[in-house]
């Protein structure tokens, strides 16, 4: 398993790694309007680079907000709207963003898994 750490430049916090078919992308402790941008540019770029299932894992994340969630949607369309049967999938969300999802009723339009490991197992080509 390859790990990139993506900091400095960008998302503090924010790392990736590669998991047989998936990129595992490990969101930030903080997803708010200081960082949802790029966020959501980053992850496109890395579903552009490196194949087609993403699994965002929400294990160390503890806060979310309207600018997260709305780059958390785009990501979504950006990915039903591209070519190539990309898939993006969420995992380990917390109680207080698991209330979120259930909140704004988003979890209807997500695939949310308790982990990476059965995000991955569940969505495996």
């Amino acid at each position: 398993m390859s790990r990139t750490a993506v900091e400095g430049e960008g998302v503090e916090g924010f790392t990736m790694s590669t998991k047989k078919n998936a990129r595992i992308i490990q969101a930030p402790r903080r997803l708010d309007a200081t960082n949802a941008a790029e966020f959501k540019a980053q992850v496109l770029l890395e579903l552009e680079n490196e194949g087609s299932l993403a699994i965002i894992d929400f294990s160390n994340t503890h806060f979310l907000d309207s600018a997260a969630l709305g780059a958390l949607v785009s990501i979504l369309k950006s990915v039903a709207n591209a070519a190539g049967g990309r898939k993006v999938a969420l995992a380990s969300l917390s109680e207080q963003v698991r209330q979120l999802f259930e909140l704004t009723r988003l979890y209807r339009l997500f695939d949310v898994y308790a982990s990476a490991s059965e995000a991955e197992h569940q969505l495996k080509d």
